[in-house]
């Protein structure tokens, strides 16, 4: 593999036990910077300061017992170059649309975003789905209107037209069944009976009621 030395290196795992953090401190005595081994420390409340290339953590870190913050790395800018694909800083701020009554407030595109192309209740549409539509309805009457020269379909259209005279034939000027006549004199023979029934007993009734005044 073209390695003239008798070792080769190769990266191995070490255990966690074996890690420790140790940060540069200043000695407040000898004013002397030394590097001191970190055994606990704890998160700070978090702050969007980075920028936004930064790849730290957005929290501040402390050692606990004497509260001394635990500084991040420091990070380079990274150099951002710009390609044929990206957009200079004059084209954004260029104004490229200004607001008319002669044209719309956004392009179709956004409107199909905000609310489905084929929803019912959207009042705008284009006029593809429109002409679309207008086919749709103009092959719906002329199948309807193919379907009364077929033998089925005229005998449907007939039944159906004599069923809707039969029942209007039924009803009177203000929409009520008309009854027959069977049915009209089996009800006049049935309260007359009951009228015949009930007439003796109303004539009893009153000559008891008599009775009853003369006793008093």
């Amino acid at each position: 593999m073209g390695i003239k030395s008798d070792i080769l290196a190769q990266n191995m795992p070490v255990p966690i036990d074996n890690i420790r953090h140790v940060i540069a401190l200043e000695d407040p005595n000898t004013r002397e910077i030394k590097d001191h081994l970190i055994e606990h420390a704890y998160a700070g409340p978090p702050y969007f300061e980075r920028p936004a290339w930064s790849k730290l953590p957005r929290f501040t870190r402390y050692v606990s017992g004497i509260d001394v913050e635990i500084p991040w790395p420091t990070e380079e800018e990274p150099e951002v170059k710009d390609c044929e694909f990206d957009t200079s800083r004059y084209e954004v701020d260029e104004v490229s649309w200004v607001p008319s009554l002669d044209n719309p407030p956004f392009p179709s595109s956004v409107l199909d975003e905000l609310r489905n192309k084929y929803s019912r209740f959207r009042t705008r549409h284009d006029p593809e789905y429109v002409r679309q539509k207008v086919i749709e309805e103009y092959r719906r009457e002329w199948l309807e209107s193919q379907s009364l020269l077929t033998p089925i379909g005229q005998f449907r259209q007939q039944r159906a037209a004599k069923s809707v005279q039969e029942k209007a034939a039924k009803l009177d000027a203000d929409g009520n069944v008309i009854m027959d006549t069977e049915t009209n004199a089996f009800i006049d023979q049935f309260m007359s009976m009951n009228m015949s029934k009930s007439q003796p007993k109303s004539t009893k009734s009153k000559q008891q009621s008599q009775k009853t005044k003369k006793t008093v």
